[in-house]
């Protein structure tokens, strides 16, 4: 029985296994569209509460923060992964509810604005698993006046998922 010799077989054999890699490596996505409804459905109810101050939902992919907003308050869009709400009256904060939607778990975290300064992180970094389960952040007991509040998500495991924040408070005149 004759054979046709293989030509290159250490090529074929470095694709073959460069393939499998990728097949072995590669993460599946979530269904983004579902993710994004669920989030959707979350903020439409928080948003009937009277208490509601802001909400949002972000998609966010793995090793990536959510990347949008104005994180120094000066007009020019250069956001560090960070989405800021702004309020148009001072508020106070009483409570945070976050959570997200599709695969894995989100490192989160909230700074606020007093007047004209950043004050840092006023919640501890606090990991939400993506199960749709909304979280409360515990929050500094003396938010008394604020005027803005700048969320982080970050996806730490998981290939991609939509976060969800409603902020609770009231209104000062």
């Amino acid at each position: 029985m004759y054979r046709e010799p293989m030509t290159h077989p250490r090529r074929i054999l470095t694709i073959g296994v460069a393939v499998a890699i990728l097949a072995g490596c590669s993460a599946e996505l979530p269904d983004l569209d579902a993710a994004q409804r669920d989030a959707e459905a979350f903020t439409a109810a928080a948003a009937e509460r009277p208490d509601a101050l802001g909400i949002l939902s972000h998609s966010a992919f793995r090793d990536a923060a959510v990347t949008s907003g104005d994180t120094d308050g000066d007009g020019d869009g250069d956001g560090d992964g960070r989405t800021i709400i702004e309020f148009p009256s001072d508020v106070t904060l009483r409570e945070v509810s976050v959570t997200c939607f599709g695969s894995g778990e989100m490192l989160v975290g909230l700074a606020i604005r007093e007047a004209s300064s950043w004050s840092g992180a006023e919640t501890d970094p606090t990991s939400v698993e993506c199960t749709g389960e909304p979280v409360t952040l515990s929050l500094r007991p003396d938010l008394d006046t604020l005027n803005a509040a700048s969320f982080r998500a970050t996806l730490t495991s998981g290939s991609a998922a939509v976060a969800a924040l409603a902020l609770f408070g009231d209104v000062l005149d």
